[in-house]
């Protein structure tokens, strides 16, 4: 269920945020990110299925960028998009992404985590779910 796109998308994100901000890999990371980010734009207004995509990855680069409430919105968003044409692996994994990220002892995030892990169960995705740990 995971596209190439999603898994490099992910791969730039997690090691971008795993690097101090200023490291030059890092940049690397984020600008690698953000033509990602930016080819999906032009995809996502053409073809609906590739809204949720460019959410995840949208989010992923606002935050990384120091914008986490505008993150958040995009992930919403993406969220949205994915139950009007019925995609719920791509819900999950927004579902997933707000979990983890927003603030620390928040409350949505616990329903954000059990939203993803149900999503994820509906569709068979077992190596999501395995991953809904780290939300």
């Amino acid at each position: 269920l995971e596209t190439p796109i999603t898994a490099l998308g992910e791969f730039y994100f997690e090691r971008a945020i795993s690097l101090p901000e200023g490291d030059p890999v890092r940049v690397e990371y984020i600008a690698a990110l953000a033509h990602l980010a930016g080819r999906l734009t032009r995809f996502h207004l053409m073809y609906p299925s590739c809204a949720m995509t460019h959410a995840l990855h949208r989010g992923r680069l606002l935050l990384l960028q120091g914008k986490p409430s505008a993150a958040r919105r995009a992930w919403q968003r993406g969220i949205e998009a994915a139950r009007k044409i019925s995609r719920p692996y791509d819900a999950g994994l927004l579902h997933c992404a707000l979990a983890r990220h927003l603030p620390p002892g928040d409350p949505a995030a616990t329903a954000h985590a059990a939203e993803a892990r149900r999503l994820f169960e509906s569709v068979g995705a077992h190596g999501a779910l395995a991953r809904v740990g780290n939300c």
